[in-house]
């Protein structure tokens, strides 16, 4: 379904509108400007801060015994990351011994987009014809659909129920004889999925501490009551991991709700390099700023002080937009984005972007429609030319003709695009798998 909406602006309103523009463009260069400093000065001082670590770490043989003598100092140990630890979500049957567990809430909305496609008159005016189209998606939060353009779209969303996001954490987790403090045990192990409970005597045995030596555990009538409530319970189905509001989760309609867990399980090896402080860990006073790591595996101190350089050396020329923010900006945003320092986007609303996308320094990309899909490399200085400057008629200079209209360009998953390669307004798809080589001038359409 698709709505128009045609504008006219005057010359002299583009005029104003020019250097209003040219403003807000030194504004975000002064900001930008004072961020790469800073970005400057922070990695700057990070080195400095994993190198005096790196100078005063020493070694700490096994953490199954408290040593007094390297109480404040700055250790590097391994070991495992224990917790006995009941976690129970509260309003679903899910429950168990883990390390985290993690709600994730998801609703099926109409979402609004929209295309713009504008035409210089005579006089110098320009008409801008937006259409509207509407969409359903699963989204992260309700859509207030009460400002959608299109009258006939106002108030078509709404929500079965409405659930906030979780995650529940451990409170005692054991590393040998120490305890390990809350800010490690939030990064503690990878989280899997998590099925949800339909039995109720299955749902009551995972709300009791672990069973010794194997034993059957023994439920009392209180117990498996209190299970059968959690279990009562509105839910139109519940598969695996994932419970669900509405008709049927395979034709989702707007307004279903889905909920997904996943947990950390209960014993993880880690290393870890932190300031030795009675039977616990605190973050070391470094010389700019404090210094503690994790690793959710066994790492020597060189492995560990290595990851942390490199990490450190990543972000030290980007400056990388996460999900949070290209969501906002984008049309779509899928997990993991990179997107390295001086990319260009316009205003971002032509931009749909998949996952594990990397998009490198000094990107650009001008008049086009552009789809990302999951897994792209994109080396420096890329370059995407959309429809260019109309030239039909002789009797004007082609600098009064205008912009062609937007052209789309599709890129596939799995494609690499290298360095300064140029995509002129011929392309409008590049097959997945694809390799396009370094300073590659594309102007027909890439196969997979």
């Amino acid at each position: 379904m698709a709505y128009t909406e045609t504008t006219t602006t005057s010359y002299g309103t583009r005029v104003g509108n020019s250097f209003k523009q040219i403003g807000t463009g030194f504004l975000l260069f002064l900001a930008g400007t004072v961020l790469l400093f800073w970005n400057e000065g922070r990695t700057i001082h990070r080195e400095q801060d994993i190198n005096f670590a790196d100078a005063n770490c020493v070694e700490m043989t096994s953490p199954d015994n408290v040593d007094a003598s390297l109480d404040g100092k700055l250790v590097h140990t391994t070991g495992k990351a224990v917790s006995n630890d009941i976690l129970d979500d509260g309003t679903f049957p899910v429950a168990g011994n883990y390390m985290m567990i993690d709600r994730d809430v998801q609703y099926f909305q109409v979402v609004e987009r929209k295309e713009e496609k504008k035409r210089d008159k005579l006089g110098g005016g320009q008409e801008t014809v937006t259409t509207y189209y509407y969409d359903t998606k699963w989204v992260e939060d309700p859509v207030n659909s009460a400002n959608f353009h299109d009258p006939s779209m106002r108030n078509a969303n709404g929500v079965l129920v409405k659930f906030d996001d979780q995650q529940i954490y451990a409170e005692n987790v054991s590393f040998g004889a120490y305890k390990l403090p809350d800010f490690f045990i939030k990064s503690v192990g990878k989280a899997e999925d998590l099925n949800v409970f339909q039995d109720p005597v299955e749902y009551a045995k995972a709300l009791l501490p672990p069973a010794e030596d194997g034993q059957e555990v023994e439920l009392t009538e209180d117990e498996v009551a209190r299970a059968c409530q959690n279990l009562n319970t509105d839910f139109s189905d519940i598969s695996g991991n994932t419970v669900y509001y509405g008709n049927n989760p395979n034709s989702p309609q707007v307004g279903d709700v889905r909920v997904t867990f996943k947990a950390v399980k209960p014993v993880n090896d880690i290393s870890i390099m932190a300031q030795a402080s009675g039977d616990t860990f605190t973050k070391f006073k470094s010389k700019n700023d404090t210094f503690a790591e994790i690793r959710n595996d066994i790492q020597s101190k060189e492995e560990m002080v290595q990851a942390a350089k490199d990490e450190n050396n990543m972000s030290k020329w980007a400056l990388r937009l996460h999900r949070r923010c290209c969501k906002k900006m984008f049309a779509a945003c899928g997990l993991k984005l990179n997107v390295e320092q001086g990319a260009y986007f316009g205003n971002g609303k032509d931009v749909k972007v998949g996952t594990l996308v990397g998009i490198g320094k000094d990107f650009t990309m001008h008049n086009c429609i552009l789809t990302i899909d999951d897994n792209v490399m994109m080396g420096e200085e890329v370059m995407i030319i959309g429809g260019g400057h109309r030239f039909e008629r002789t009797d004007i200079p082609m600098g009064v003709q205008g912009a062609k209209e937007k052209t789309p360009l599709h890129i596939g998953s799995d494609v690499w695009i290298g360095a300064r390669a140029l995509i002129l307004p011929g392309c409008s798809r590049i097959g997945t798998g694809a390799i396009v080589g370094a300073g590659s001038v594309v102007t027909h359409d890439v196969p997979n």
